[in-house]
């Protein structure tokens, strides 16, 4: 399963120090994995556990090996909308254990500037100082074990964190509750859900894949140089002059995608074009990709003529429909400027949408 990984050095003990920050950080009241323990009790055990902790820790990292009940988690079902007899509309949830994911932050927090460094100016996702913003003005993922592994060898991670990373991906397992029962479902490939880790592993792995695109003279000129894509984690937006170019690029995307596993989203794949832009089709493996004048992208509604009235309506009524929810609150009120000015306030501080898929503009 692994690529050739070579000797290094043993890394520095990891500090009670380490345990606290990665514990502060933790986010309170999350569900535990299998062994119940959450991360309001560790919050909750002071410099002694922290102490204990770092020992226990230092050791796996030692051995560059995690224990047997780390590599099973737990994967509960979540019911987003519709019929809630189709299973469709569940979306599983994956719940490791707690320590675990405290021992991947503390690794995460000690190669995050070697990972993010490898990372081009196009990749925004998961980085810091980085922002879905960044690309409108200028993650589980089914990817393959081994192409995750290469890519942190090519962005020389230390050897020790290497291997301690590849045993977390050995012989995993998760549980689900069906009808009562459990069922073990072995885990074969992709990054491990709800890992802290896992966002910065998957976009090391697709920057190694994208690597060899040769795209230097591809895209639109932005700042006197050429702009082939921009990327958040795997939502990739494509800019070409014509389009036999966007049609040329998706293809070579595609071809590397696949080799780490990676498969397109093909009701989300669109494309925008211009005025000026030649051509009327782009196809995906034999499938026409459906062209549009807008596009949801990080909570902005894009389209080329650059006109903001379709994105004010649409703010608007997410607006009122988050207003809504706090109507039983709000009727309540008898003061009529309360009722009126929180909502203005309330209305530019909508968070953004994210919606996913790769979309290509020409």
């Amino acid at each position: 399963m692994n690529p050739n990984i070579p000797a290094g050095d043993e890394p520095p003990r990891i500090l009670p120090a380490e345990v606290r920050v990665a514990i502060q950080s933790m986010k309170p009241s999350t569900a535990p994995g299998p062994d119940r323990i959450s991360a309001d009790l560790l919050r909750a055990g002071g410099h002694h556990l922290h102490v204990i902790l770092a020992e226990h820790m230092s050791s796996y990292l030692r051995k560059e090996r995690i224990p047997n009940q780390w590599r099973i988690s737990r994967t509960v079902l979540i019911h987003k909308k519709g019929d809630r007899e189709d299973l469709w509309n569940y979306r599983p949830i994956c719940l490791l254990s707690v320590l675990y994911k405290l021992f991947t932050k503390t690794i995460l927090t000690r190669i995050s500037r070697t990972l993010d460094e490898a990372q081009p100016q196009e990749q925004a996702g998961f980085r810091q100082r980085f922002s879905g913003m960044d690309n409108i003005q200028t993650v589980s993922r089914v990817i393959e074990t081994n192409a995750i592994l290469s890519a942190l060898v090519d962005e020389e991670v230390d050897v020790t964190y290497l291997r301690t990373l590849a045993d977390c991906y050995r012989e995993c397992s998760t549980t689900v509750q069906l009808f009562q029962r459990p069922v073990t479902i072995p885990i074969a490939k992709g990054v491990r859900q709800g890992d802290t880790i896992s966002p910065k592993m998957f976009s090391a792995a697709l920057q190694w894949a994208m690597k060899s695109l040769i795209w230097d003279e591809r895209g639109i000129r932005v700042d006197g140089r050429f702009l082939p894509n921009l990327r958040f984690a795997d939502d990739i937006v494509l800019f070409s002059r014509s389009t036999d170019e966007a049609q040329a690029m998706l293809n070579e995307l595609n071809e590397v995608g696949k080799k780490i596993g990676l498969r397109m989203n093909r009701t989300k794949t669109k494309f925008m074009k211009n005025a000026f832009c030649d051509g009327e089709r782009i196809e995906l493996e034999g499938t026409q990709i459906a062209e549009t004048m807008s596009y949801v992208y990080f909570g902005r509604s894009l389209n080329m003529e650059s006109d903001l009235k379709e994105e004010l309506g649409r703010r608007r009524r997410a607006a009122w429909a988050v207003f809504g929810l706090l109507r039983e609150a709000t009727d309540q009120l008898t003061d009529h400027e309360l009722r009126v000015h929180p909502f203005f306030r309330f209305e530019t501080n909508i968070p953004p949408y994210r919606s996913g898929g790769i979309r290509t503009e020409s």
